[in-house]
């Protein structure tokens, strides 16, 4: 019994360690595997090898050397499956670091492309700025050598003109003298060559009358004397009446010399007359026949000069048109007058601008009334040009560009746009439009 059951604690044993064995790893458990099978392998050292024994002790032993093998083949799957799982992970992990690599390279060409496409268009945006840069300022170093030159040629003109004035005043003058003494004179020539008549007579006549001769020709002394101081004294006071009305801006109506006939005096046949092509363009439309009869040419429209001035919803401003009209044309340099302008001085002004200097002024008018006036219709505020003017400055010829807007009742000679009003009408009107005035 004792033996037998060695016997089954033995194969029990050798069981025990072949399950053992199939799920054993590297770690502590295999050196208590080893120490296990040391064990086991002493206990049957030792025992008798005859009979029973014998054979159990040689079965026990194959079944070690099977279990052996079985844990020896167990550890080497092992490993080889956990070299290839880190080999297949290392493939996979490399495979997805590149596609990574190759990804970023691809943002990376695709940025440096944007960068480059970006840095060639700055440098053209860059080269063209700076051409047309140079250009402006080419084009500005020409304006002011322009301006130069028409500052120049203005001085010289100023000059010709003022010399021509006074030329042609003191030649006036000298006829006007002229005339005065010889109309001074002409009584004393005649008192003159009556007295030498009379001392013919006188001579040929008895020396009675030596007293009364003497006499007389005391009286003939004191006139001579006389008369010739009043002739001395009417030329001052010409000269000095005109000096004054040299000194001054224009000539007024009351100081020119009156005609016994009228005549009109317009701009050239070349103006023209421009509807306006919105309620606010009136100033616009005014612009683009000024502009358009100075520089003999077309090229400015309305909405071209809408882009140039400043069109606010009533309108613009006569500095707006001023400073438009200086910037565009040389033949004329307009200047602002004010609505406060006196009578004598807006029609001797306007007279100048018609006749003198051939440019079409441009006015500013507020129209309360038509009644008893030239005027087509009421406006609070409108800009017109005076294109004709006559000799006496008593009417001037208007050109309306708002004739396109007239009502059904205005009279059928207005619907072109050109009619006539007096002196008086306009400056009421003119006065009328505070802050504004007309330029001429």
């Amino acid at each position: 019994p004792q033996r037998g059951t060695a016997a089954r604690r033995g194969r029990t044993e050798a069981h025990s360690y072949a399950k053992r064995t199939a799920c054993v790893c590297l770690t502590g458990r295999f050196q208590k595997e080893i120490r296990i099978k040391r064990t086991l392998f002493r206990r049957s050292a030792f025992l008798p090898l005859t009979g029973t024994r014998g054979i159990r002790a040689g079965f026990f032993a194959v079944h070690f050397a099977i279990g052996t093998v079985r844990y020896v083949g167990a550890v080497l799957l092992c490993l080889c499956g956990g070299a290839l799982i880190w080999t297949i992970n290392k493939n996979t992990r490399t495979m997805v670091l590149n596609d990574e690599l190759e990804r970023q390279l691809e943002d990376v060409c695709s940025a440096k492309k944007q960068l480059d496409n970006e840095n060639y268009r700055l440098n053209t945006e860059n080269t063209r700025l700076q051409t047309m840069l140079q250009a402006q300022h080419q084009h500005m170093q020409e304006r002011l050598q322009d301006i130069e030159n028409n500052k120049k040629d203005l001085e010289l003109k100023f000059r010709d003109i003022s010399n021509e004035i006074l030329n042609t005043q003191s030649r006036r003058l000298n006829e006007s003298q002229s005339q005065v003494l010889s109309t001074v004179l002409s009584p004393f020539r005649d008192q003159l060559k009556a007295f030498r008549d009379e001392v013919s007579k006188a001579n040929t006549e008895s020396i009675k009358n030596k007293t009364s001769f003497d006499e007389q020709f005391k009286n003939l002394l004191s006139l001579n004397q006389s008369l010739s101081q009043d002739a001395q004294n009417l030329t001052d006071a010409q000269k000095a009446q005109l000096m004054e009305k040299l000194s001054q801006n224009s000539l007024t109506p009351a100081q020119l010399p009156a005609s016994r006939s009228t005549t009109w005096y317009y701009l050239n046949s070349r103006f023209n007359t421009y509807a306006q092509e919105a309620e606010n363009f009136c100033g616009i439309a005014c612009a683009q026949s000024a502009i358009e009869y100075l520089r003999q040419d077309t090229i400015f429209d309305q909405d071209t000069i809408s882009e140039e001035v400043p069109v606010e919803s009533w309108g613009t401003t006569l500095t707006n048109l001023k400073s438009f009209l200086n910037d565009y044309q040389t033949q004329n340099t307009y200047t602002l007058k004010s609505y406060q302008t006196t009578l004598g001085n807006m029609q001797s002004t306007l007279y100048l601008g018609v006749t003198h200097y051939d440019a079409p002024p441009i006015a500013c008018v507020v129209i309360l009334t038509t009644t008893g006036t030239g005027w087509p219709e009421p406006t609070n505020g409108h800009a017109v040009i005076v294109r004709g003017v006559r000799s006496d400055y008593s009417y001037f010829a208007i050109s309306d560009p708002g004739f396109v807007y007239f009502g059904n009742d205005v009279n059928a000679s207005y619907m072109d746009g050109r009619y006539t009003v007096s002196a008086a009408d306009l400056h009421n009107a003119i006065s009328s439009m505070t802050k504004c005035g007309f330029i001429y």
